[in-house]
C-alpha cells in the first residue's frame, strides 16, 4: 500500500456522493439493477474528519454508517472522457459515509459535522479491484468489491463532469455495498481494505448547549 504524502494533495473542498450504486445494495433495496443514471448528492466538506472519536450532533437520532471508497480529484475538468478520467484522480481513501437518516425528509441528512471519517489517501493499481469492509463492535457487517458497482469509476467521473465542472480537491464518494447499518453512540467502527488500509473510530454524540 503506497500512502501519498498529504502535502502533495489538494485540500478537500467539495464532496459529491453517489446513491445506491453497488448491485448488492440495489438488490437489498429492491431497485432496478440497470438504472440509466446514478443518484448523486452533495455533502458538507466540513464533515471530513480523521479523528478516532467521532463526535456527532445530539440532533441526530438515527445514525447509519456506510463503508465507501473515496476518489480525490487532482485537477479541474469539464466534460471529461472515460479514457481521460484516470489522469484526474490523485488518490483514493477508505471512508465512512455517516448518514443522519432521521433528517432525510428535511434534507439535512448529509449536512452534519464529522459525518465523513476518512483514511489516508493511497495509490491504487486497479481502481475496480478494491475490497472494502466494515465491522461494528468487532462484527463484520459489510463486505464489498468495487467490481460490483453499477457504473465504473471512470464512467462516474465522466458523467459528473457533464453536470458540474470538477475541481481540484473534489472528493467523490463512490457508494456502499449491502448492509449499511444503524449505529449508536459508543459503537466502535472499523473500516478495512487490503488496498486502502484501515481506520478505526468510536461514535459519540455531543450534548447540545442549553
Amino acid at each position: 500500500m503506497d500512502i501519498i504524502d498529504p502535502k502533495l494533495l489538494p485540500a478537500i473542498k467539495r464532496i459529491i456522493g453517489v446513491g445506491p450504486h453497488y448491485r448488492s445494495l440495489r438488490i437489498e433495496k429492491g431497485l432496478d439493477l440497470q438504472p440509466e443514471e446514478p443518484m448523486l448528492f452533495l455533502k458538507n466538506a466540513d464533515s471530513i474528519t480523521t479523528a478516532t472519536e467521532i463526535v456527532l450532533s445530539e440532533r441526530i437520532s438515527e445514525i447509519y454508517c456506510e463503508v465507501e471508497m473515496g476518489v480525490l480529484i487532482g485537477q479541474e475538468g469539464y466534460q471529461i472522457s472515460q479514457d481521460e478520467a484516470l489522469s484526474y484522480i490523485s488518490g483514493c481513501a477508505i471512508v465512512n459515509d455517516i448518514t443522519a437518516v432521521d433528517k432525510l425528509e428535511l434534507g439535512q441528512h448529509k449536512m452534519f459535522l464529522n459525518t465523513t471519517p476518512i483514511g489516508p489517501f493511497v495509490k491504487v493499481d486497479s481502481i475496480q479491484d478494491v475490497t472494502i469492509r466494515m465491522s461494528v463492535n468487532g462484527r463484520q457487517i459489510q463486505n464489498g468489491h468495487t467490481s460490483e458497482m453499477t457504473f465504473s469509476i471512470y464512467w462516474l467521473i465522466a458523467y459528473i463532469s457533464t453536470i458540474m465542472r470538477l475541481k481540484e480537491g473534489d472528493l467523490i464518494l463512490t457508494g456502499t455495498p449491502a448492509h449499511p447499518t444503524a449505529c449508536k453512540s459508543g459503537d466502535f467502527i472499523e473500516l478495512s481494505s487490503p488496498e486502502l488500509g484501515s481506520i478505526r473510530h468510536t461514535l459519540k454524540q455531543e450534548v447540545l448547549k442549553p
